[in-house]
């Protein structure tokens, strides 16, 4: 398969890596000289990063050929654009692209905009999905995969498995504003701002506190795991409580009030968001062996400063 990137600033240079690395043929389209320029130092580094030795990287940038002309990707059968989170740009690029080459699967990696806006001016748009990416994105796995609401199944499918075939996780999210892992991002970074503005905490301090607490953790659970052991009966009363002293923004979810009406309240009573099969020994000793790696990695490197 060919794959075409239209725009090699940070994030589509490093596109170009996760592919060259996995020996696809890439079709950069860049308008910008210099920073085509700037593009191969880039993938270079990406590849020497990844552990390829230096005639490792120039055997794999042989597959890349780079171009200011938009009309190569006519050969691409998979096209991703990384162009600047402007939606009047990205439509123009889609609907440009889409009519040089009305067979290809055309991606976008926007970070937020619905996939009905960003293709609204697109030709064959079953043959459109989102594909977000995480910077930086040849060391990161998991990539939002978004479908809009002309998207085939079969673009769905071929999207999916080109991740997989290149090592990435595709989590298939509906289309919303911000998807899932921005809106995340963003109520925590919100809070982690204030907690500065306040003067809670100094902003150093901060960083290395939820590295060493919230960041540990989430390394090998994901949060709806983490409130199911922390016990979710627990969390609503954190929220009512937070709710009453620092406002609405806090009121607790509708969905976590309905698990602990029903005595769902997580790993202790057996069930909360997910369902647990094994006795509460067998869980525990398997959370703190997970834990334990994470401890002895930070033990390991001096994370801990």
């Amino acid at each position: 398969m060919r794959i075409g990137l239209l725009g090699l600033g940070t994030m589509g240079s490093q596109f170009a890596t996760v592919f060259l690395e996995h020996g696809y043929y890439v079709i950069g389209v860049e308008p910008d000289e210099n920073q085509r320029q700037r593009a191969e130092a880039q993938i270079r580094q990406g590849l020497r990063t990844l552990g390829n030795s230096d005639n490792e990287c120039t055997e794999k940038m042989k597959g890349f050929f780079v171009t200011r002309k938009i009309q190569a990707l006519a050969e691409a059968e998979f096209i991703l654009e990384a162009v600047p989170e402007d939606l009047s740009l990205k439509r123009e690029v889609m609907r440009t692209v889409s009519h040089i080459n009305p067979n290809a699967i055309l991606s976008s990696n926007t970070s937020a905009f619905s996939m009905k806006e960003v293709f609204t001016l697109a030709h064959n748009r079953e043959r459109t999905i989102g594909t977000h990416w995480f910077n930086p994105p040849h060391l990161v796995p998991g990539v939002e995969v978004i479908a809009g609401p002309d998207t085939s199944e079969e673009t769905l499918c071929r999207t999916c498995q080109l991740l997989k075939e290149v090592s990435k996780i595709p989590v298939q999210v509906a289309d919303y504003p911000g998807f899932v892992v921005n809106r995340i991002q963003m109520a925590m970074v919100q809070e982690a701002i204030r907690c500065v503005e306040e003067g809670i905490v100094p902003a150093e301090q901060l960083d290395l506190l939820v590295r060493a607490t919230l960041g540990f953790r989430l390394v090998e659970f994901g949060p709806l795991t983490v409130a199911d052991w922390a016990g979710l009966d627990v969390y609503e009363n954190i929220f009512n409580y937070l709710t009453e002293k620092l406002g609405k923004r806090f009121e607790c979810p509708r969905l976590l009030k309905e698990e602990v009406d029903q005595g769902r309240f997580g790993v202790k009573s057996g069930a909360g968001f997910f369902q647990y099969a094994e006795d509460f020994a067998s869980l525990l000793a398997t959370r703190d062996q997970a834990l334990n790696k994470q401890r002895q990695v930070w033990e390991g490197d001096g994370c801990r400063s």
